[in-house]
């Protein structure tokens, strides 16, 4: 049970720095490394999240340390580098671990150390400042002149709520693995198709292709610092499979029900791990996310499949009952802008319609291991056979 709001966060601190010694960012996958260091990253256990060794990264994670970051409450670094805690303020921000080379790497690894513990332990974690306010800024306007090239005829709506009256039953949607497509909010569109809402607080989602084509969403999606997490975390060969930017624009903006990723993106082993990055501040009042902390350790609920009874309209079905969690077990994630949020597969998690009067822009993808773990043929979203998901890098 979670009696009140918490997060649990790391500073990005240097990350974003190292991108100048890494190699060219390519999602054709060939040997792309994110870092310098290889020695430290040899120590990092191998696999996919769960799989990785929870005394191992007990053992890694530095004397006091609190759940909520890698901060002193006095605002100094556990890991003596001098540095000063980022303020609120945007235009005061203090670089953390300013401090020799070998130094900041060691601080760095400890952090996503302690990184990838909360996700072992929580099933979530947060990583502030994951973005910079220029980048946020960036992909905001992007996301809001995706509108422009949304159709004008046969609009699509999505439902988390009523997916067999919408998506389910909607070959537009399953085809959209490998595209750019538009989901309209089910309070923006009239029966006869007519928005009911200014076209540019009309939209749900756009997916599920960004990360490949649409150069805004490519640089952040491949970028040296999510290869340096993914690393980080252990994976050997990842893949992005999917990608969305979500509106949540106020008024309109729909209730996400409980679910866990892989429900929809299903690996043996789990492997799949949520990248959620706020382009605006995730608040209560306009539909943060909220967590069970600790439920990915109950395994998968039920998954989202391809329909094999090919005569039923339906497309796509759940092969289990929709489970009833305690609203009260709900952990709420308010974030800032610019935070990543890293979502394991199997955490239950949710959010709210948007009842405010500020919209909650965000972008998200899905990286999914390749090397040793399976991607379900069962799942709703499937790739082209000539067109694989796009690999991020490949460990020697």
């Amino acid at each position: 049970m979670c009696a009140n709001v918490v997060t649990h966060s790391v500073n990005a601190g240097h990350v974003e720095q190292q991108r100048s010694a890494v190699s060219k960012p390519s999602h054709t996958g060939h040997s792309a490394r994110p870092g310098p260091n290889r020695q430290l990253r040899r120590a990092v256990p191998a696999g996919p999240i769960p799989q990785m060794d929870r005394a191992t990264l007990a053992e890694l994670a530095p004397a006091g340390i609190n759940s909520q970051s890698h901060w002193t409450s006095s605002g100094t670094c556990h890991y003596s580098c001098g540095g000063t805690r980022r303020r609120n303020d945007v235009a005061t921000k203090v670089t953390c671990c300013d401090q020799p080379n070998e130094q900041r790497q060691a601080s760095r690894f400890l952090r996503f150390s302690v990184l990838s513990f909360q996700i072992l332990e929580n099933g979530y974690t947060v990583i502030d400042d994951f973005l910079t306010p220029d980048e946020v800024s960036e992909v905001l306007e992007a996301g809001k002149n995706l509108h422009k090239d949304a159709p004008k005829e046969e609009r699509k709506v999505f439902s988390t709520i009523n997916s067999s009256k919408t998506q389910s039953r909607d070959q537009y949607f399953i085809e959209s693995g490998d595209k750019v497509r538009y989901f309209f909010e089910e309070g923006a569109v009239a029966e006869n198709g007519e928005l009911l809402v200014d076209p540019s607080v009309a939209l749900n989602k756009v997916g599920h292709a960004l990360h490949t084509d649409h150069a805004v969403f490519n640089k952040i999606t491949f970028s040296n610092r999510v290869k340096e997490v993914c690393w980080q975390l252990g994976f050997q060969k990842p893949a992005c499979a999917q990608s969305m930017y979500i509106f949540k624009n106020p008024g309109v903006g729909g209730e996400v029900k409980p679910h866990q990723d892989a429900t929809y993106l299903y690996t043996e082993p789990s492997s799949t791990i949520g990248f959620w990055i706020p382009l605006e501040d995730a608040t209560l009042q306009n539909g943060c996310l909220h967590f069970i902390k600790g439920s990915h350790k109950s395994g998968v609920h039920r998954r989202y499949l391809r329909n094999p009874d090919k005569s039923s309209p339906e497309l796509l079905v759940y092969d289990r009952p929709d489970p009833l969690y305690p609203r009260s077990n709900f952990c709420a994630t308010p974030v800032r802008a610019g935070s990543l949020v890293l979502i394991h597969s199997q955490v239950v998690h949710r959010s709210d319609a948007n009842r405010s009067d500020r919209s909650r822009h965000a972008y998200t993808f899905h990286v999914i291991e390749t090397e040793n773990s399976t991607y379900s043929s069962e799942n709703w979203l499937q790739p082209p056979t000539d067109q694989p998901f796009p690999v991020l890098y490949e460990r020697d």
